[in-house]
C-alpha cells in the first residue's frame, strides 16, 4: 500500500484499506478539518441538512436560554483576575543590580548564563557609597 500526504497537516500516511480516497490522515485536527470541510459541503448543497442543522440550534437556544449572559459574566470575571495576577506579578518583578567599575562588569557568575524577567539598573561607582532599597 503506497503512502498519501495528508491535506491538512501535509505528512505521509497509510491510508486505510476500506478507505478508498482517504485523504486526510487519523490525526485528531485533521479529521475535525475533515468534518468541517464535510459539514461545510453538506450546508452549502444540501437544503434538508441545513434545515435540520438550524432546527438543531433553535431548539438549543431554548433550552439555555441564558448562556450568553452567564458566557459573558464569566469571561469578564476571568479576564479581571487575569489581569490582576499580572499587575501582581509585575509589582513584584526582581531588580538585578550590576555593578560597573572601568567598564567591567563585577558581582556575575564566572560561569553560565543569568537568565531572569527582571528590571536591569546599572549603579555606577559614584553611587556605591549610597545605600539603595528595593
Amino acid at each position: 500500500m503506497n503512502k498519501r500526504r495528508c491535506i491538512n497537516c501535509g505528512r505521509m500516511f497509510y491510508p486505510q484499506k476500506h478507505i478508498k480516497n482517504q485523504r486526510y490522515c487519523s490525526r485528531k485536527e485533521c479529521q475535525n478539518a475533515r468534518k468541517k470541510e464535510w459539514a461545510k459541503y453538506r450546508l452549502k448543497h444540501d437544503k434538508n441538512y441545513k434545515t435540520y442543522r438550524k432546527a438543531i440550534h433553535d431548539k438549543w437556544k431554548i433550552n439555555h436560554p441564558y448562556y450568553w449572559r452567564y458566557y459573558k459574566k464569566n469571561i469578564t470575571e476571568k479576564n479581571k483576575t487575569i489581569e490582576e495576577s499580572v499587575k501582581k506579578m509585575e509589582s513584584k518583578k526582581p531588580i538585578l543590580k550590576i555593578l560597573i567599575e572601568k567598564n567591567t562588569l563585577t558581582d556575575l557568575p564566572n560561569e553560565g548564563v543569568i537568565n531572569c524577567d527582571c528590571r536591569l539598573v546599572l549603579i555606577s561607582q559614584k553611587n556605591l557609597l549610597k545605600p539603595t532599597r528595593s
